[in-house]
């Protein structure tokens, strides 16, 4: 019974817990804060030094590219920051602004080309569109004239968007302006290659170099001030070395050949379409001003002048065998006694390119006043002839 009893009262002691205390809710609460807010303090002060970390280390990568380089171009530059254009997974770029077109009586033409036919480059030259405009309201000709072309254009996606945006408004008579560097551009920002049976094939604007690079842009904050950090500008030179990958070829000469045939066909396609819907175009070339001064150019000159000479001729026979085709011949005004010293100095007097203002490296000018009213008088005459 003795052993009985020593058993009952070991197991009670080995069963029995300390009573429970009571914690009020809120202290818990508190405690759990007090916790928290020592973890985020320790987080923040961790973030702050791996972020002074990294602007330290940046600030040097900084300093030592701009003692480095001189300057780290960007390809099309202008596009990053370019306020006439929206961001389209189509078209790569397209016209932030689409007029809306009013269907009535009224002839309409559309416009489709790059720089040399946007109006928006120069404030102190009234490009060829608006004077064409002004001598059709002076004639009292009832014509409605809508303009879409971008600088940067190619044809790629000159003739991309109007298969998209511009056929469906019926336009009456198309211009189409061509320049020689749209063969370049082609490559750059494809929106088509050449699929089975010689034909046209849609490639996505989101594989595209540029789309992600703009993508990439539109993220940064502040991205128009960092625009001028060498470190900005080395990262989106980087997706300059994906342009490659959306072409068919690596060698340079088949890449013009594989452009101009692009350009062919859709020469073509829009031919076909305008047999279909009832539309005619005019196809013409804005001269290159290398091509146009090319027997007076200066020696240093020599580097540009051949391969434009080659592509302009290229597009010059392309064009030429079409029914619609406009051709400019700018008289020789020049003097060979005006030439300055210089690798990129002006090698002639031209009163049919700018001089000041445009950017572009001599003979790759924009045109003057004057060499726009060549351009609006010779299709002015082709215009009239499609009203009467």
């Amino acid at each position: 019974m003795k052993h009985d009893n020593l058993m009952e009262i070991s197991i009670t002691k080995k069963t029995q817990r300390p009573p429970k205390v009571f914690r009020f809710p809120v202290v818990d609460f508190v405690q759990q804060a007090r916790d928290m807010s020592r973890f985020l303090v320790r987080i923040l002060v961790m973030g702050m030094g791996i972020f002074s970390s990294l602007l330290v280390v940046l600030g040097l990568f900084e300093g030592i590219l701009r003692l480095r380089y001189k300057t780290i171009p960007i390809t099309h530059e202008f596009m990053l920051t370019a306020q006439e254009t929206t961001r389209s997974t189509d078209y790569i770029f397209e016209p932030t602004y689409v007029p809306e077109v009013q269907h009535n009586d009224r002839y309409h033409i559309a416009i489709i080309g790059d720089s040399f036919s946007a109006c928006r480059m120069f404030d102190s030259v009234t490009c060829y569109p608006e004077l064409i405009e002004r001598m059709l309201l002076h004639q009292n000709k009832k014509v409605d004239i809508y303009n879409y072309a971008l600088p940067g254009n190619n044809t790629d996606r000159e003739f991309s968007f109007f298969v998209d945006k511009i056929l469906p408004t019926h336009p009456d008579l198309v211009l189409w302006q061509f320049y020689s560097n749209d063969v370049w551009e082609n490559t750059l920002f494809p929106i088509y290659t050449i699929g089975e049976g010689r034909r046209l094939t849609r490639v996505s604007g989101a594989e595209n170099w540029a789309y992600k690079r703009q993508i990439f842009f539109d993220a940064l904050p502040m991205n128009r001030l960092l625009l001028r950090s060498y470190v900005v500008r080395s990262a989106l030179r980087l997706f300059e070395y994906e342009s490659d990958d959306t072409l068919p070829y690596d060698n340079e000469e088949q890449r013009i050949l594989w452009s101009l045939e692009k350009m062919k066909l859709e020469i073509e396609e829009m031919n076909r379409l305008s047999r279909m819907f009832g539309f005619r175009v005019l196809y013409f070339q804005i001269p290159t001003q290398s091509v146009y001064l090319k027997e007076a150019a200066e020696p240093q000159f020599q580097w540009m002048r051949d391969y434009n000479i080659r592509v302009f001729r290229a597009i010059e026979a392309m064009l030429a065998s079409q029914e619609g085709y406009v051709s400019f011949q700018f008289a020789p005004d020049v003097s060979l006694q005006d030439r300055v010293l210089g690798a990129f100095a002006e090698p002639v007097h031209d009163r049919f390119y700018m001089r000041e203002m445009d950017m572009n490296i001599i003979g790759d000018k924009h045109l003057s006043q004057e060499g726009n009213q060549v351009v609006a008088d010779e299709l002015m005459n082709q215009i009239h002839l499609f009203l009467e």
